[in-house]
């Protein structure tokens, strides 16, 4: 694909925040202002995005992250950003058709640094959550040295052995399970000798204004990744310690040269250096760190007919697995059981490269504890530890089908009332429902396991439950 006829203007980044620029307090000490910028980003606004992906996803490049702070710094600051660092990529952002919002955190520090972290929520749930995780975050040198210099391109080509022209290279990055339709085809030509690489640019004039298309600026961890090609793996970018820019404004990139400076089974680290055909110096990122993981499972040969079963819960849920394949036997299914690390459901629901986005052919279960359906400041089923001991330590326990455990005089009585209250719901009938808030009077109330039952159905009801026999109440 060629930019030259699209640089000036294509829409590469969205027109404008979907609100006006709001300057909030900020809780870094080190701050001097504090900023929000909130846009509106998908692949309805930006339709090019869906030529950058993995794993069948549409995913936002590292790159644009990069692109749209540069951008804010031009607007707030009336200066180019040409020196970055510490550029780190916590929590890929899967696009959707449909655009979500996207917000920038900018903060002019004291150490004349600008921080800028970008986050997959609206600026008012990033203005209340100090403590929210970004997708990405990075820093720009408010008064940055000039950069110069330029390089001779028989750097670049000669005694370099030839892998493969552009359709093979995007072609094994294909299989590879790294996708990139023509908007993310930027090298037109790859040589590589051990671990050097060099790629030669198709067609492309960079803007007048300074900016740099996210293509362009992504094709550098497309040319670090053709050093390890042959090994079969996605790559995903997590990290870029440096990046630094020289002239970029009308220039044409011609040569980009990399060098993997730590390979490791699970990743590299590298650096890249982009000049243009005379040499000059346009762009250099430093300490580049791509990931590895496996390629989509679908891709594999299948070796059995299993049903994949991918189990995410609040609490160690290990011990279910007998009973999930006693239910798959039961079912004629064979299943394959694997569990997400303890209390990661948030991270397997957001995270594209987790285990359940991953397993796309298989079924996902969500377990939660019913505690954790109920309002934070709830305190029915939260009660102190030492006060229960105290109460009930010398009373039998059960542990009712549901996972609670409860303090309790007679299991089969027990066992009949958890059946006739939780499973045939006999207290809903004739559509009686329960609302948040609702008031609540149990009489003859047992153990109270309908008292536990009404907190399983709504949020902050007021119970009033009593029991007239004093062992039971006892």
């Amino acid at each position: 694909m060629s930019l030259h006829a699209q640089a000036q203007n294509f829409r590469w980044l969205p027109d404008s925040p979907s609100r006006p620029l709001l300057s909030v307090p900020s809780k870094n000490p080190g701050s001097v202002q504090c900023w929000l910028a909130e846009y509106q980003i998908g692949l309805r606004s930006l339709p090019y995005l869906a030529d950058h992906g993995f794993h069948d996803m549409a995913v936002l490049p590292g790159a644009f992250h990069i692109e749209l702070a540069r951008r804010l710094h031009r607007e707030v600051f009336e200066r180019d950003a040409v020196s970055l660092r510490e550029i780190e990529f916590t929590n890929p952002i899967v696009l959707s058709a449909d655009d979500a919002p996207l917000t920038v955190r900018i903060e002019k520090r004291t150490d004349g640094w600008v921080s800028y972290e970008l986050f997959e929520a609206t600026s008012e749930i990033v203005e209340r959550s100090p403590g929210l995780q970004p997708s990405a975050r990075l820093q720009v040198e408010f008064e940055p040295p000039l950069s110069s210099g330029k390089v001779t391109a028989d750097e670049f080509a000669g005694h370099k052995r030839l892998t493969g022209n552009a359709d093979e290279l995007y072609s094994q990055l294909g299989n590879n399970g790294n996708q990139y339709g023509p908007h993310f085809q930027m090298l037109a030509g790859v040589w590589r000798s051990g671990a050097q690489v060099a790629g030669r640019f198709a067609d492309a004039l960079l803007n007048g204004d300074g900016s740099l298309p996210p293509p362009l600026l992504d094709a550098a961890s497309q040319l670090l990744s053709g050093i390890t090609l042959d090994r079969g793996k996605t790559f995903i970018l997590k990290s870029i310690s440096r990046l630094l820019l020289g002239v970029t404004s009308g220039s044409r990139p011609c040569w980009a040269y990399g060098t993997a400076t730590n390979f490791e089974n699970d990743g590299l680290v590298g650096s890249v250096r982009v000049v243009a055909a005379d040499g000059t110096f346009l762009w250099e990122l430093t300490g580049v760190t791509l990931a590895f993981m496996d390629r989509p499972r679908s891709e594999e040969p299948a070796s059995r007919e299993a049903t994949r079963l991918c189990v995410s819960s609040t609490f160690t849920a290990e011990p279910l697995e007998d009973s999930l394949r006693f239910w798959g036997g039961h079912f004629g299914q064979t299943v394959e059981i694997g569990f997400a690390p303890y209390n990661q459901v948030f991270q397997q629901l957001l995270d594209p490269v987790s285990d359940f986005r991953r397993n796309r052919d298989g079924i996902n279960l969500l377990v939660l504890g019913l505690e954790d359906w109920l309002h934070e400041a709830q305190p029915a089923l939260r009660p102190d530890p030492a006060h229960v001991s105290a109460c009930f330590e010398t009373k039998p326990r059960r542990m009712l089908p549901n996972g609670l455990e409860v303090a309790h005089l007679n299991r089969h009585e027990t066992d009949y009332l958890y059946q006739e209250i939780f499973e045939d719901q006999s207290y809903l009938r004739h559509d009686i429902q329960f609302a948040d808030g609702d008031t609540v009077v149990d009489i003859g109330a047992n153990i109270g396991l309908f008292s536990l039952f009404v907190l399983s159905r709504c949020e902050n009801p007021e119970i009033f439950a009593y029991e007239p026999s004093p062992r039971v109440f006892d």
